[in-house]
């Protein structure tokens, strides 16, 4: 009974932080875009220097290349093995099955992608669903 409260108490933390983080998606997301568009006109070098080495560079033509940042994460919520709890009444026994749960896990990734033209940065483009 203890691990079925601690798993409904999981899944309740995890949809409150769900609901909790959409409200501020909107402006998370600006804030994220601007950041990304700060780099927009400095030199390469420079990005490279605060990010560090990309995980793929993409050559585009002799003087452009696209600069490209991969992050993934994920976690798993183990399951729950099924648990049976049986009542006496009188002399008849009543059993209450819980099935238990599967684990779940919940993938992240986040895709950044700077476009670069003589060793100046001109645009850039993200996608995913952990950017921030």
């Amino acid at each position: 009974m203890q691990i079925f409260r601690t798993v409904k108490f999981l899944l309740i933390l995890s949809a409150c932080a769900l609901v909790l983080s959409s409200c501020g998606s909107a402006a998370t997301r600006a804030q994220f875009e601007e950041t990304l568009a700060s780099w927009i006109n400095k030199d390469e070098r420079e990005l490279l220097h605060v990010w560090g080495i990309p995980d793929d560079v993409y050559q585009i033509s002799e003087d452009e290349k696209a600069l490209i940042y991969v992050n993934q994460s994920s976690f798993t919520i183990p399951g729950t093995a099924p648990s049976y709890t049986t009542n006496y009444i009188g002399n008849t026994a009543y059993m209450t099955t819980n099935p238990g749960r599967a684990p779940q896990t919940f993938n992240f990734h986040c895709k950044i992608s700077f476009f670069v033209k003589r060793n100046k940065i001109y645009s850039f483009r993200w996608e995913g669903n952990r950017c921030r």
